[in-house]
């Protein structure tokens, strides 16, 4: 079967291939070359339906944002959406943080790449607390707080980082490393 990068790259060149086709020449009034540019058909992204650009598409209706929201008690704010390129197929995916809407701030995410006449989920995280998300090296990293046992709930001396790569077929976590929290965390005194 093939993979995404493929099915972008034959996609890609199929579309090259039609844009240069569209080319015409109207001989019978002596008309100058003109080239039209129309949306990828089912026959260049090989898939049945015309590819999608994920940054067009309502996200806050998506079934999978809809069902985190509901299920975290969060808000979707598409001001916090983050449009990359995770899932190495040339084209952005969405990274759509779930707001707590108060003082804990996100909730929760899900990672969006486009699919046939929308997009299809393809992480889902809502670790039950507080999560921070971000896109780097076109890899997701999330971070949660990680409280040691004296810790006050406000201050995690910890912090956990989640790095999730595209393996071709899913996003899978490469790395999940604790760390001290630079902003400090519980105080314990010496003796």
């Amino acid at each position: 079967m093939p993979t995404r990068a493929a099915i972008a790259a034959i996609a890609t060149m199929m579309m090259l291939v039609a844009a240069a086709s569209s080319v015409a020449c109207d001989d019978d009034e002596g008309g100058e070359p003109t080239a039209t540019s129309q949306p990828p058909t089912a026959a260049a992204t090989g898939t049945g339906e015309p590819a999608v650009d994920i940054r067009t598409l309502d996200l806050e209706s998506d079934d999978a944002v809809r069902a985190l929201v509901a299920s975290t008690g969060g808000t979707y704010e598409q001001d916090n959406v983050i449009y990359a390129d995770v899932t190495d197929d040339g084209a952005d995916d969405a990274v759509v943080p779930i707001s707590s809407g108060g003082t804990m701030g996100d909730v929760g995410y899900v990672v969006l790449a486009a699919a046939e006449g929308g997009a299809e989920p393809v992480l889902e995280r809502s670790p039950g607390g507080p999560v921070s998300v971000e896109v780097s090296g076109g890899q997701v990293v999330e971070t949660l707080p990680a409280p040691g046992p004296d810790d006050p709930e406000c201050c995690p001396s910890q912090l956990r980082t989640i790095t999730y790569t595209w393996d071709g077929a899913a996003l899978v976590v490469e790395s999940d490393e604790t760390r001290p929290n630079p902003a400090g965390g519980a105080k314990t005194s010496t003796p």
